[in-house]
């Protein structure tokens, strides 16, 4: 009996039992969530970083807005407003026509909608909206023949707060945050953090179970210049409608241009 529990303890140690990446017929555990092979199951890689945006030593949100401060999150579910800041993202013109909105809506489950921007002049949303995971250009303005995709700066407001934005000549929104559906829990799987310009700096997950909440700390990183991604073994839960964000600051003597890039799972409860 000695002997076996010792051939038992090998076994594990050699052969760790990780949910997330045993294959299951010959394929790993991601591999069908990116397939849609797991019924109730959804996965996203999330990238931002601060557009040449510097931070200092205070911590600041990482997203392509970072130059314009922090997000700050809707508390009531509204419409969601589009504005460029070139009229030819339009029907007719040179950029982008219509946008792609991913997020939750206002029951707090994910929703999608197209929405078709008229340019400088502000365009709405059909349907209400809670949080806004990305926008993405999704069609051409008929008078386009460049292939740019969005002429100008194009911005997303809900609740009369910004909360995403495309870059010009860019196709889409990048941000770290995320919330939680309100029928299902997430699971962060691996994340990689990393300071553009080799300079070191401390990166933070941070998470609250709602707005009436305060903001608590998940998980903290170092970083100078590069990371290797990292795998967790016990990927972290976040619950049921919680908001999370990445924020960084540097520890260094220069300001940081830092990135993110996350990996993450929602199960339907």
């Amino acid at each position: 009996m000695k002997y076996l529990l010792i051939v038992l303890l090998i076994f594990t140690l050699a052969y760790p039992v990780n949910a997330a990446y045993r294959p299951y017929n010959d394929e790993p555990y991601l591999l069908r969530v990116a397939k849609r092979e797991i019924l109730g199951v959804d996965g996203w890689t999330i990238r931002a970083n601060t557009d040449g945006a510097t931070i200092g030593d205070t911590y600041k949100d990482v997203w392509n807005r970072a130059g314009t401060g922090d997000m700050v999150y809707p508390t009531t579910a509204t419409t969601a407003s589009f504005v460029s800041d070139d009229a030819q993202d339009a029907a007719t013109g040179t950029g982008t026509y219509q946008i792609l909105v991913f997020g939750l809506d206002e029951n707090k489950e994910i929703a999608v909608e197209v929405v078709p921007l008229t340019g400088s002049t502000p365009s709405v949303t059909t349907s209400l909206w809670w949080r806004i995971y990305k926008i993405q250009a999704y069609t051409y303005g008929s008078g386009n023949t460049t292939g740019t995709i969005a002429n100008g700066a194009i911005t997303c407001t809900v609740d009369s707060k910004i909360v995403a934005g495309i870059i010009e000549d860019e196709t889409s929104s990048a941000m770290t945050h995320f919330t939680t559906p309100s029928n299902a829990k997430s699971y962060i799987m691996s994340y990689q953090v990393s300071s553009d310009n080799k300079e070191s700096a401390r990166m933070e997950l941070v998470t609250r179970i709602s707005p009436a909440h305060a903001w608590v700390v998940k998980l903290e990183a170092e970083v100078s210049e590069q990371n290797v991604p990292i795998i967790l073994a016990i990927p972290f839960e976040i619950y049921s409608n919680a908001d999370i964000r990445w924020r960084a600051k540097k520890t260094g003597s220069n300001n940081i241009a830092p990135s993110i890039t996350y990996q993450i799972i929602t199960i339907e409860n």
